[in-house]
């Protein structure tokens, strides 16, 4: 019995026509999020972003690191888009490889992101898998859904139900007047949210729902009342602390909605 879950959740067949449905809107979602995080690096990170050193540095030729990061990420970005509409093997190679280039410079350094280890992970199934497998809607699906039920796990390790209780979003949007690359004064929506108190229901609705994440996974009902309000938490964080994870997330997102479009 187990054998035949396991068979149907991860290894059924599905058509060819879903599978390049899925395919194309993957590496569309990849592709704005590799503009953003190139062009983001450019302006506010530009010494980590164009001085890679150690592993990261590939490619020993002649040329300033600005001129080969940016003929990277073009070369990557046209692999996304010969990736989703062609489907071609060498394009998803090439696609995965160059957001690894892209994406991994920062961990040269030491600024670990998950959000871009979760985006090239998921090039990477895409490249091994088959068109006709349903097995990488499956595993990017859990893979979002452990994103962030373990950041719900390690607040509570870390601060317990305190996190939530002491108002912990108001605190980080407070820490934003101590940042070099912040205004003096909190964004008109940051401000009302801290002064208002209603930063204290985030809290705790943040928590409650990287806690009830799992749930996505059961079935389409609990999927349509949880995963609207993921997105404008993550549409939140872009406002008001100008954390671009919705982005990161969106070929997670992907895979997520597709999982309940289609039953397997």
């Amino acid at each position: 019995m187990f054998n035949q879950l396991l068979n149907r959740l991860l290894f059924a067949p599905i058509s060819d026509r879903d599978a390049q449905s899925f395919r194309r809107g993957f590496y569309l979602a990849v592709l704005p999020y590799l503009t953003v995080h190139y062009a983001f690096s450019n302006f506010i990170f530009p010494i980590e972003f164009f001085s890679p050193r150690g592993f990261f540095r590939l490619f020993p030729v002649p040329m300033p690191d600005v001129w080969l990061i940016s003929i990277v990420y073009f070369l990557a970005a046209a692999a996304l888009i010969g990736a989703a509409f062609k489907g071609w093997a060498v394009c998803k190679w090439a696609a995965f490889f160059g957001c690894f280039y892209i994406f991994g410079i920062r961990y040269n350094y030491g600024f670990l992101m998950k959000a871009d280890a979760v985006t090239t992970i998921g090039l990477g199934v895409m490249a091994v898998a088959k068109s006709a497998a349903a097995w990488p809607i499956r595993f990017l699906s859990f893979y979002g859904v452990l994103i962030f039920f373990l950041a719900a796990i390690h607040k509570l390790v870390v601060d317990g139900w305190q996190w939530a209780a002491s108002d912990s979003v108001a605190q980080v949007l407070k820490r934003q007047l101590f940042s070099e690359v912040q205004p003096a004064s909190l964004p008109p929506l940051s401000n009302f949210i801290v002064e208002s108190g209603f930063s204290q229901y985030l809290s705790w609705h943040t928590m409650g729902l990287e806690l009830l994440s799992p749930l996505l996974l059961v079935n389409r009902t609990l999927f349509l009342i949880i995963f609207p309000q993921l997105v404008l938490m993550l549409l939140g964080f872009q406002w008001m602390i100008g954390r671009h994870f919705l982005f990161t997330m969106a070929p997670i997102g992907v895979a997520m909605i597709y999982l309940h479009r289609r039953k397997f």
